[in-house]
This record gives structure tokens, C-alpha cells and sequence, in this order.
């Protein structure tokens, strides 16, 4: 029987990156795995680093992935 695609977030880390107008932005890096398949990264600011938000997009990409 083939392992359940289950979610497994390995690493929250604080990082910077250039925003679109060239200014420097803190957001939280979440690094995922999706079964075996990964890893995938999702960026959020602070304001945006919710768990319900987190847990949302993980599943969008979880989603993806099992349907493949």
C-alpha cells in the first residue's frame, strides 16, 4: 500500500527578500514536505503568517501533488 501524501513542515525560519520596488522585507519561510515529494517553501509576512493561511496554502500545493 502506497504511503498517505500526508504534510510534514520541517522549518520555520525568519529570512529577508527584495520586494518588487527593490525594498528589503521580513517574512517567515515555511519548508514542507509532501510525502516524500519536496521540499516546498512558502513565504508570508508577519501579517499574513497565520496558521489557518499556513495550513491553506500547504494544501493547495498537497493537493497538486496527490492529484498527480
Amino acid at each position: 500500500m502506497a504511503e498517505p501524501l500526508t504534510i510534514e513542515t520541517r522549518r520555520i525560519s525568519d529570512v529577508t527578500r527584495l520586494t518588487k520596488y527593490g525594498d528589503i522585507q521580513s517574512v517567515k519561510r515555511v519548508e514542507f514536505m509532501v510525502g516524500h515529494h519536496g521540499p516546498f517553501y512558502l513565504e508570508f509576512t508577519a501579517a499574513e503568517f497565520i496558521p489557518e493561511k499556513v495550513k491553506a496554502a500547504q494544501e493547495a500545493i498537497a493537493s497538486t501533488i496527490r492529484g498527480l
